[in-house]
């Protein structure tokens, strides 16, 4: 359902899309590719941070991460990122593949560009805060102003998710 609901978004069915989007979140609720779009893809798309086209170049460059292919992945997301520097899924996408390759410096990297062109989303400075405490080692002196960036961050954004499961993940919430 996940695969359809895009197709229909692509296609230009957004409506539809997003009703079958419903509904795969209903029958699997770890459905990230259902979310992502849903949650992510379409209020962007609606925004004009995107646009149909730049979905489906996100679509592929999602679907060669699932098959494990890094440099297409890398590539294509490059592409998305060039094109439509204001879709945050992209530098998700892309910061992902960085810190799962331990390039931790890349991935404060693009993340700092994805803050520049779109500052008022938190979790990309959750996220590069997330890589800068990997690259130093969140309980090393060096990780401590990022450690209370990250808590700032939670104080001025109780509600985002990302920061809270990032502190969960330090044992730090």
């Amino acid at each position: 359902l996940g695969n359809i609901g895009v197709i229909d978004v692509l296609s230009g069915d957004t409506a539809r899309g997003k009703t079958t989007l419903e509904e795969a979140l209903k029958v699997d609720g770890r459905n990230t590719q259902a979310s992502t779009f849903l949650f992510r893809g379409l209020p962007q798309l609606d925004d004009d941070a995107i646009d149909r086209e730049g979905l489906a170049m996100y679509y592929g460059a999602t679907e060669h991460a699932g098959l494990g292919d890094r440099k297409r992945t890398e590539a294509e997301t490059s592409a998305v990122i060039a094109k439509y520097p204001k879709f945050a899924e992209a530098y998700f996408l892309e910061s992902d593949l960085l810190r799962s390759a331990h390039r931790y410096e890349d991935c404060e990297r693009i993340l700092k560009t994805g803050e520049r062109e779109i500052p008022d989303d938190i979790d990309l400075k959750a996220d590069r805060l997330r890589c800068t405490l990997l690259k130093l080692g969140p309980t090393s002196s060096a990780a401590k102003p990022a450690l209370a960036e990250l808590k700032k961050l939670n104080k001025q954004h109780p509600e985002n998710a990302l920061v809270k499961e990032i502190l969960h993940a330090l044992d730090l919430y």
